[in-house]
């Protein structure tokens, strides 16, 4: 039997907390057509594809999230951080 299988594995920054999300995970999506029967071998392989694009980008789409909460808080950290400095020029 035919299956598609891919392993996800991304390596977050350090300080991201990944206790809701698995650093590495595998998928198996099984191919259940026959190869003598060339249209339903086909239909289920792009329904086996299908499935595992869409979990994969679902997976993907949670990471990107979580990594850019932390990105925006950085980024609105240096921001205010650089407005003081400003500021304090301005005083200074």
């Amino acid at each position: 039997m035919l299956k598609v299988d891919y392993t996800l594995s991304v390596s977050p920054p350090p300080n991201i907390d990944n206790s809701e999300l698995s650093a590495s995970k595998t998928h198996e999506f099984p191919v259940d057509g026959d190869k003598s029967l060339p249209k339903k071998y086909y239909d289920e392989l792009r329904a086996a594809l299908a499935k595992a694009r869409n979990i994969v980008g679902d997976e993907l789409t949670r990471w990107k999230e979580l990594v850019g909460k932390d990105e925006e808080w950085k980024q609105n950290g240096k921001e205010g951080e650089e407005e003081e400095e400003a500021n304090e020029e301005e005083d200074g």
